[in-house]
């Protein structure tokens, strides 16, 4: 969607929320189909309003969208959305609030086996750590969705994950310190050497996974 779309695309939205809303008070259903196009709606609408980083909004509407996952127990609706509130917080580098909220989608996807939402939510808890200046969670996190992309053959998500790990060997190299504490016996040239050899790896995964 351009800018230009997004007051559009709100009005669509709301429209087929208020739809929906109808339907179910009019005919007193609790029909899953309307339960179901309510809380999508409201996934949706909390998207829009992160395009036009109305951070407050967002996630006003992806905690209504939750809700309402949760009152028809659709675990797979609640672990994108919580996890997308992680990614909100993260974004308003409010890290510690993404964390919680990126573990407890990690949870949902636990319990549901889904290896899918496991990696991803793992790589972005990586991506959180790095941001946050913790390089030993940000290694630990990342390397644990480097090996479940690398058993399930997630290339998309393996070079995500490369491309990760190669910013955090990055960071280490250029502080001999905190390299020293997380890697010890590490020199800063083997750090920026896996640094390289990562985004190198990144670059050709993501090749792989065009190829698919």
């Amino acid at each position: 969607l351009s800018l230009s779309n997004y007051p559009r695309a709100l009005e669509s939205l709301f429209s087929a929320l208020t739809y929906f809303e109808k339907a179910s008070k009019e005919t007193g259903s609790n029909k899953l189909g309307i339960r179901n196009g309510i809380a999508n709606c409201y996934l949706n609408i909390a998207n829009v309003f992160g395009k036009q980083k109305e951070y407050g909004k967002e996630l006003e509407y992806y905690q209504k969208a939750f809700d309402a996952y949760e009152s028809f127990k659709y675990k797979p609706g609640m672990a994108l959305v919580i996890g997308n509130m992680g990614d909100v917080f993260m974004r308003k580098k409010e890290y510690d609030s993404a964390i919680h909220y990126v573990n407890r989608s990690l949870s949902l996807y636990s319990a549901m086996k889904d290896s899918i939402g496991i990696e991803r939510n793992y790589s972005n808890l990586g991506s959180i750590y790095l941001s946050k200046g913790d390089y030993r969670l940000a290694l630990v996190n990342t390397s644990i969705a480097i090996d479940i992309a690398k058993r399930k053959k997630y290339f998309a998500s393996s070079g995500y994950s490369k491309q990760i790990m190669g910013e955090i060997y990055m960071g280490l190299a250029k502080d001999t310190a905190r390299l020293a504490s997380v890697q010890a016996g590490f020199t800063q040239v083997q750090a920026m050497d896996l640094a390289m050899n990562y985004i190198d790896s990144s670059i050709r995964t993501f090749r792989q996974a065009d190829d698919q």
